[in-house]
């Protein structure tokens, strides 16, 4: 997607700082897990939070990216519909490619936004609570 950059997605960036996000976020979500901590669990709460922001940004950016190639490339077709060429035929190509790929990097941001929610609201509920340094399991 970066080598065709006529897209919103590239242009913004989401999908570079959106990625470093997401996998800073995780990462110090387990490393919450692991060494359950107040200052590692709240960090993790802050981060999900960035990047629960970042997800929304992602999913109305990949939004207009496909409603505005939709548009564009309806446009296109209607004023060359008699000629068919290799090179637009190429270009078709490219552009259904193009779309694809911002239609499933908007899946993935719609299912990071709804982790990290969850994620999120999991961080608060520790926090809130207050947890001695050790974890408990119950056993039924």
């Amino acid at each position: 997607m970066a080598v065709h950059a006529d897209s919103i997605g590239v242009y913004s960036g989401i999908v570079f700082w959106g990625a470093l996000i997401y996998i800073s976020s995780g990462s110090l979500s387990v490393a919450a897990y692991n060494k359950l901590n107040k200052c590692l669990v709240k960090g993790a709460l802050v981060m999900n939070v960035f990047s629960t922001i970042t997800a929304g940004f992602a999913i109305i950016i990949f939004s207009l990216d496909l409603v505005i190639r939709m548009r564009f490339y309806y446009c296109y077709d209607s004023d060359y519909s008699s000629s068919n060429s290799f090179c637009e035929q190429l270009w078709i190509l490219q552009e259904s490619r193009s779309r694809g790929i911002s239609g499933v990097l908007l899946v993935f941001s719609i299912l990071e936004f709804i982790i990290s929610i969850c994620v999120s609201a999991f961080a608060c509920k520790a926090v809130c609570h207050c947890f001695s340094g050790v974890r408990t399991t119950q056993m039924k």
